[in-house]
């Protein structure tokens, strides 16, 4: 059952989008119902919950889920006493149905791509949400056994899901929350805490991740991560002992590629970076001389510290212990220390250096603990979990240790905002995948090995061998041709691998002409759209426009006519009439009075010219008003 809670949990503030104190709600309202608890008390509620489901949730999470009941009318405050209404609580059963729909779909999938049975599909499915948190961890994997293998099937899949059905990738990303979210729910108090006393300290891997050295999905899930602790107060830094490695790891990398000496089996990801990019030997220097503001620019503070302050030597943690167990959980892994020797010591001393910025003092939850290094190396917030636990004068699993997970501390924050909390998922998931299914060192070895014998052998030009060692190119051709297994390389590998990025390339390049093409005929149908519009307009003007003059028309001449035309017309034939009076005489009164009824005619037909124009301007001023 305790499966069953953490996916179900995770399903519905992932993929349904709801809050994750409302998504445990109807296990509460299960409770309620069944023992039939008519006064609601939270520590009977969270002993019920721990007795019914197997799984013990915090005291204060307990609350917020009954103060869901409050909100949704299931429970009411009689004078301080909480009671259920039953009618209402019986509507918030715990119902799994639109979970188990959505299971079976994902299982049939995986089990079509990979060929594997209903129930080994399941296995691996529950394996990698029961242990992900430490698949991803190193680059030296130097064996890959049949269950990793199958491992590697289920990351393809993801990566297929997320470009082929987004509504497998969203259930997925929501599922992969489950475990980190159950952890998240021990180290929150209260809902929309303020972090504003709050200084986090990132491991080197995440700040060069922020400083865009690691897969574009890592770095775009980071900023994320940081932005949000930003805005909700939160201080960041990076202490001065892991500064100085990110300082002397760009450094080398410079002076790696800059020599030549570059190469790829033995190249971790800055060097990649500088080499892949195609960086001049200036561009290089000048990026690791502006480091210091490339940091600012990213609001994070190198925090100087010493180890030497006799002040805060009382608050020394063991750092023989913690290294030693950090090193037996790297061991008992099966990872090779030969690569993470130094890691490991400059990890060791910064959770050390984190005890002694807390002066001793406790904190059950994150917004208390004051001081907190966040790393992106699950294992290494595992082990700090567990030295907390070890190490507490008070021991209580609810005391937050020095050093957490990126992960948990971004369901922290998001707990209450699925929407950022399934979007920061998802961008880490895709990172994790292509992570997962890179080359191990002993496949790139063999690699670079055959590489330099292809040259040497004129198999391949120096412009292919260039080519070549190019990391993010090889990446995918060389797992594909090899299926990730080393013992597949043969005399023909390299030129297979050559061609695959060809091929790949010569694909990609036709998938662009084909996006191009669509694009134009999209550009070219939405000209034409835009032309019959146009002409459309163009007649709607006219038509507009022939009406308003004939509005105008109308009454003008309607104005024209009461106005100015009856009156004209009465001077007419008055004039008229006078004028037959004197046609007959001869004298020179009758000839000064047609002269005057001449003027008389003239005048007037200027007045009616005159007015004429008077009305239509009045009409066209208040044609918007006329019918």
């Amino acid at each position: 059952m305790n499966n069953t809670i953490r996916l179900y949990a995770a399903y519905k503030s992932g993929y349904l989008g709801e809050n994750v104190i409302d998504a445990y709600f109807p296990f509460a309202a299960n409770i309620m119902l069944e023992n039939n608890i008519k006064v609601v008390r939270d520590t009977e509620i969270a002993e019920k919950f721990k007795e019914r489901y197997k799984f013990e949730l915090p005291l204060p999470f307990i609350r917020q889920i009954l103060n869901t009941g409050l909100k949704n009318g299931s429970i009411f405050d009689y004078n301080g006493e909480y009671s259920t209404v039953f009618a209402k609580l019986s509507s918030f059963r715990f119902d799994s149905s639109d979970f188990d729909l959505h299971w079976k779909k994902l299982i049939e999938s995986f089990c079509e791509y990979s060929n594997l049975s209903s129930s080994d599909a399941e296995n691996i499915i529950l394996s990698y949400i029961d242990e992900s948190s430490e698949l991803i961890l190193s680059e030296d994997r130097d064996k890959i056994t049949s269950s990793e293998k199958k491992a590697s099937s289920w990351y393809e899949f993801i990566k297929t899901q997320a470009q082929d059905n987004e509504d497998i990738y969203n259930f997925i990303a929501a599922l992969s929350l489950s475990n980190i979210t159950q952890q998240a729910l021990f180290f929150t108090g209260e809902a929309r805490p303020d972090y504003s006393d709050l200084n986090i300290y990132l491991d080197s891997p995440m700040v060069f991740a922020l400083l865009e050295m690691d897969i574009p999905e890592r770095t775009m899930s980071y900023k994320q991560l940081i932005s949000a602790a930003q805005k909700a107060g939160c201080l960041v830094h990076v202490l001065d002992n892991n500064y100085s490695e990110i300082e002397g790891i760009i450094n080398n990398a410079v002076s790696l590629v800059r020599s030549g000496r570059y190469d790829m089996s033995k190249a971790n990801n800055v060097a990649r970076f500088f080499y892949d990019s195609g960086m001049s030997t200036q561009d290089m220097t000048e990026f690791a001389v502006m480091l210091p503001q490339k940091l600012e620019e990213l609001g994070i503070t190198i925090k100087s510290t010493s180890y030497e302050i006799s002040s805060q030597q009382q608050f020394q943690e063991d750092e023989k212990v913690l290294y030693d167990m950090i090193k037996e959980r790297y061991i008992s892994r099966g990872y090779s220390l030969e690569y993470e020797e130094h890691s490991i010591r400059v990890d060791v001393r910064s959770i050390i250096m984190i005890y002694r910025e807390r002066l001793g003092e406790k904190a059950s939850t994150i917004r208390k603990s004051r001081h907190l290094m966040l790393t992106s190396n699950n294992m290494i917030a595992n082990v700090s979990r567990e030295y907390e636990r070890k190490h507490s004068i008070t021991p209580s699993r609810s005391h937050i240790p020095a050093c957490i997970s990126s992960d948990l501390f971004g369901t922290v924050l998001w707990l209450d905002s699925p929407a950022d909390m399934i979007g920061y998922q998802k961008q880490k998931l895709l990172a994790d995948c292509y992570s997962y299914l890179r080359p191990n060192r002993k496949l790139l070895e063999k690699y670079v090995q055959e590489l330099n014998k292809a040259r040497k052998s004129k198999q391949i030009t120096d412009e292919e061998f260039l080519l070549m060692r190019s990391y993010n190119l090889v990446n995918v051709s060389l797992m594909d041709v090899t299926n990730g297994d080393y013992a597949n390389f043969n005399s023909r590998t390299v030129k297979e691998i050559y061609h695959d990025i060809q091929a790949k390339a010569d694909k990609k390049h036709q998938d662009e002409v084909k996006r191009h093409e669509i694009t134009r005929e999209k550009l070219d149908e939405q000209e034409q759209k835009n032309s019959e519009l146009q002409a459309e307009n163009s007649e709607l003007r006219d038509e507009i426009k022939n009406a308003y003059e004939r509005k105008i028309k109308f009454w003008g001449n309607t104005l024209t006519l009461f106005l100015i035309g009856i009156p004209y017309l009465t001077v007419l034939v008055l004039v008229d009439l006078q004028k037959a009076l004197f046609s007959g005489k001869v004298s020179l009164d009758s000839f000064l009075r047609m002269l005057a009824l001449i003027l008389i005619t003239i005048i007037t037909g200027c007045f009616f010219d005159t007015g004429k124009n008077f009305c239509f301007r009045i009409a066209k001023k208040f044609a918007k008003y006329l019918p």
